[in-house]
């Protein structure tokens, strides 16, 4: 457990954060929607916690999560106004305006990697090498799609071996 990795007593424990992918009930303290964490929907993540370190929970976006951080304590200390992107299984952004996270009126603001993309894009072709019949933004641009398509086109144009590519990561790929 990580107050006693810390050794930190459980009574000095004011408060629990937890910053989790998808789009959350910030109400009842419960994930909505993650493509990730399908089996996580609904669960009472909040509420088990405050049960077992009697002290309140929150539970947030992590990309949100992120972004309120950086605001405090990273890149955007001093700005009042910041966007953090984060790509990983897919993509979201944090926004904070005027000093204010933005949550939007559905809690969902920021969640780019949840829109269609048959109602944006129309010429797929344009899309060829990263859009292979995706349903959202961020099946096309997760951090693993984006990875495989630079592959691709390192192999087909600039004639790298498959098994030389595959040992890469992405950052020596980049």
């Amino acid at each position: 457990m990580l107050l006693q990795k810390n050794n930190i007593p459980p009574k000095k424990l004011v408060c629990i954060g937890i910053g989790i992918p998808g789009i959350i009930d910030y109400e009842k303290g419960v994930l909505k929607y993650a493509v990730t964490l399908r089996e996580w929907i609904n669960l009472p993540l909040a509420s088990r916690f405050e049960l077992r370190y009697n002290v309140p929970t929150i539970l947030e976006n992590d990309v949100n999560t992120i972004t309120i951080s950086e605001s405090l304590l990273g890149a955007g200390r001093g700005y009042s106004n910041l966007i953090c992107i984060l790509i990983e299984s897919g993509i979201g952004a944090g926004i904070i305006l005027n000093g204010q996270l933005v949550r939007g009126e559905t809690s969902n603001s920021g969640e780019i990697g949840y829109f269609e993309i048959g109602n944006y894009i129309t010429n797929f072709n344009r899309l060829k090498n990263l859009y292979n019949n995706q349903h959202y933004f961020g099946e096309i641009l997760s951090e693993v799609n984006l990875f495989d398509t630079l592959k691709m086109k390192l192999q087909s144009e600039s004639g790298y071996q498959k098994e030389n590519l595959e040992q890469l990561t992405l950052k020596e790929l980049l």
